[in-house]
């Protein structure tokens, strides 16, 4: 296990994006509504929240992890989100390897803006609520956190954030932001974030450890799809441990929006149960 899943609570918090979960989140979705160049740091972040579809439903989400050696690990699965009175709610399934199968992962936003986050695994055959740094711990072995399959969707709900300017990432127009999160530990984690003008869509979250940068969160641009409705996602987003030396890609097909979805996905005492 490398040292920042060991050091977890130290050195980072949890797509949903994909999550949504970025996540949630952790496909990255936003509607084709855009933050101008001047905005101001309300309008970005309310470009980032509000324009969130109420329910998305993923097909299949592909997380192949690289550690130092060279060695991958592939996880496959599913992730369906929605919205209740305006918080994020998410579900992530796994399908495989064997050994996770039907493993199952819930975090619920909850009113002051933080996650109740939920994990099952079958080997163990119960519900465990994650609290603290616990949140921070790797998600089923891979380079993603709990909290990570949250962070970005949530618009820093919650957190101290400021908008440094307008600058450039990858050739495109982006707004720089800095994120002051305090910790359930007491301590206070540093983020910076790079908001794509257009497409309102994250494409790089940096963590730092005093002034270093521990662990990065990006989306390519040429991953950046739209969907017939208008709305954007990243269909890859790549999480990097800087201090352990390996990585896990996520890859997400077939996204649906506006899917009914039955509240017991998102109910603590039923979400792992089968779809």
């Amino acid at each position: 296990m490398t040292a920042i899943k060991q050091q977890g609570a130290q050195h980072h918090s949890a797509l949903w994006q994909l999550a949504i979960g970025v996540i949630v989140t952790c496909g990255l979705v936003t509607s084709v509504s855009s933050a101008r160049a001047d905005a101001t740091l309300a309008e970005v972040t309310e470009c980032l929240r509000a324009n969130l579809p109420e329910t998305v439903r993923i097909q299949q989400v592909r997380l192949k992890t690289v550690d130092r050696d060279g060695s991958q690990r592939l996880l496959t699965g599913r992730i369906v989100a929605s919205r209740a009175d305006g918080r994020l709610r998410a579900n992530l399934r796994i399908e495989s390897p064997p050994d996770l199968r039907n493993a199952a992962y819930l975090s619920r936003e909850n009113r002051d803006g933080r996650n109740d986050i939920f994990l099952y695994v079958p080997a163990m055959n119960r519900v465990r609520r994650l609290a603290g740094g616990g949140q921070s711990g790797a998600l089923f072995g891979t380079d993603f956190s709990y909290e990570d399959m949250r962070q970005v969707h949530d618009a820093f709900s919650g957190d101290q954030v400021t908008l440094l300017g307008k600058t450039e990432l990858a050739d495109r127009p982006a707004h720089h932001l800095e994120v002051l999160r305090a910790t359930e530990e007491g301590g206070i984690e540093r983020m910076q974030a790079w908001v794509d003008q257009s497409a309102c869509v994250v494409l790089q979250l940096d963590r730092f450890d005093g002034e270093q940068v521990v662990k990065r969160i990006s989306s390519p641009p040429d991953s950046l799809k739209q969907l017939a409705g208008g709305q954007w996602y990243a269909e890859k987003v790549l999480v990097e441990d800087r201090l352990g030396g390996s990585s896990t890609e996520m890859t997400v097909e077939k996204v649906e929006l506006g899917v009914d979805m039955p509240e017991r996905l998102f109910n603590p005492q039923s979400f792992y149960l089968g779809r």
